[in-house]
């Protein structure tokens, strides 16, 4: 399932942000992802995409979304917080860290 948010700009559409969660080999948990274009990012596009996704995930049997993405990821780590997703540190791979949602 993916979610796009797309800007109508001199009669072209243009992918301004996607969220998308993919299978996994549990059936009730679901790999997730989000890309925001630079210019859209920190005016809260982001968190609506992901809140949409979280809508329809759980209203579709998934009990758990989790993303994947480097530590430094700043802006990721705040709208991470900001949805109430919990943080722990890849252990296979230092340099990321893992961020999950219990729906």
């Amino acid at each position: 399932m993916a979610f796009i948010a797309t800007l109508q700009e001199e009669g072209q559409e243009t992918q301004i942000g996607v969220s998308r969660f993919a299978p996994n080999n549990k059936e009730d948990v679901r790999e997730m992802a989000l890309t925001i274009a630079d210019s859209w990012q920190k005016q809260g596009l982001g968190k609506l995409l992901c809140e949409k996704l979280f809508e329809f995930a759980k209203d579709h049997g998934v009990k758990k979304l989790y993303s994947v993405e480097l530590a430094d990821n700043q802006a990721m780590h705040d709208l991470a917080r900001e949805l109430g997703m919990t943080a722990t540190t890849d252990k296979d791979d230092a340099k990321q860290v893992i961020y999950s949602l219990t729906l």
